[in-house]
């Protein structure tokens, strides 16, 4: 076996441009002429046992592929598939999921009760996220003093 630039170059044959670098195919494999390639710096980068390949839709994709494709954070799809959600299902529920309460035999969108009761649906939310009933979420006023009490004064 001859080891030097002109085999390499048999093998191999000239890097096609600056933005190419020699791939191995199997990264674990060795660097043969089986298992290497030319491929873009761009790509290689994704060629690495730290992604996260996710098959989903007949096709294999790196996370950072599937957040570009589908507009999903990485943080959100990488929480939805980390807590056990199903591929498909991890990249085609929409970001946002309007929350239906149900009170008194109502149900509404977090967003409907907030407007019916006059609050904020951030501050319902975080009513409810305390572990507050809707009842008491709906009903109780907002302590005005708080907010004028640590605001900035003008």
């Amino acid at each position: 076996m001859k080891q030097s630039y002109e085999a390499f170059l048999d093998d191999m044959g000239e890097c096609p441009s600056e933005q190419h670098s020699i791939d191995r195919i199997d990264f674990n494999g060795d660097y043969c002429p089986e298992n290497t390639r030319w491929i873009l710096l761009s790509e290689q980068g994704k060629n690495t046992r730290h992604n996260r390949v996710i098959n989903a839709f007949g096709k294999s994709q790196i996370l950072a592929d599937w957040v570009k494709e589908t507009g999903i954070a990485n943080t959100t799809l990488r929480s939805r598939l980390n807590k056990g959600q199903h591929p498909e299902e991890a990249l085609s529920t929409p970001v946002f999921r309007e929350r239906l309460l149900t009170f008194d035999g109502e149900t509404k969108s977090l967003t409907d009760w907030g407007r019916y009761a006059g609050i904020h649906p951030d501050t319902l939310s975080g009513r409810l996220s305390r572990g507050w009933s809707l009842s008491d979420a709906l009903k109780k006023p907002i302590n005005i003093k708080h907010f004028r009490k640590n605001s900035p004064q003008s």
